[in-house]
């Protein structure tokens, strides 16, 4: 990833500088007559312009899945594909490279900022700990849960049937938010299938809860944890 990054952030400069205005999609296919009517000087600019942030995006993404230990890389793919249609619809943006052509340029790295802010919460295994008599989920769909309501608390396996989602996100094996299920109805998940085993949480209030951590060690700590304070 970080070896495309720099290929982009290269050409961008390279078509600027170098003039190579037909490496841009759709310039070498415009009549000449159409070709005449463009701003080269500012076509050109505003491309290594997306090119340099484009680049430092992808780049920065490598290090970012590594911080937040993003076991789905598919995200990183996903997100790698939205770059690279950006960048082959820029020039269609405006015809003129103008300002124009700026402004939505600035507006689709913005688009693309904020997908990518949005893939890390989404793609991110669940964060739960165990901390003063409370169980913390962070991130989406976060919550809380004190030990004081707990009635029931189980290590499983078994996740209960998924009639649809009620409000959350269900993408590449991660599972958080509202879920209406089979078995127990509204359940809330934070939960990574990969791991395949679950903490089942039953309140005094009726809700029910499916938890779990970025793995199967940390999820059975903290079952062992939460469970000897109950007991």
């Amino acid at each position: 990833m970080i070896i495309a990054g720099i290929i982009i952030i290269i050409l961008g400069i390279a078509v600027n500088r170098f003039k190579w205005y037909n490496l841009i999609v759709g310039y070498n296919t415009l009549l000449k007559e159409e070709k005449s009517k463009i701003n080269k000087k500012k076509l050109g600019a505003n491309f290594e312009l997306i090119m340099l942030l484009l680049g430092g995006c992808i780049i920065s993404v490598n290090y970012v899945f590594e911080y937040f230990d993003l076991v789905h890389y598919e995200g990183m793919v996903l997100y790698s594909l939205f770059v690279v249609i950006v960048i082959a619809n820029s020039f269609y943006w405006s015809k003129v490279g103008g300002i124009d052509f700026g402004k939505k340029i600035y507006t689709g790295v913005l688009v693309v900022v904020l997908i990518f802010i949005l893939t890390i919460f989404s793609f991110s295994s669940p964060k739960c700990k165990f901390a003063e008599n409370n169980i913390e989920c962070e991130g989406l769909y976060g919550f809380n849960i004190s030990c004081d309501n707990i009635v029931s608390i189980e290590l499983t396996t078994d996740l209960p049937t998924v009639k649809n989602r009620l409000n959350g996100y269900n993408f590449l094996g991660i599972h958080k938010g509202y879920f209406k299920t089979k078995e127990y109805g509204e359940c809330k998940f934070q939960i990574d299938t990969e791991i395949e085993e679950y903490i089942f949480i039953r309140t005094k209030s009726g809700k029910v809860f499916f938890l779990n951590t970025d793995d199967k060690v940390h999820t059975e700590s903290l079952y062992k944890e939460i469970k000897s304070t109950i007991n």
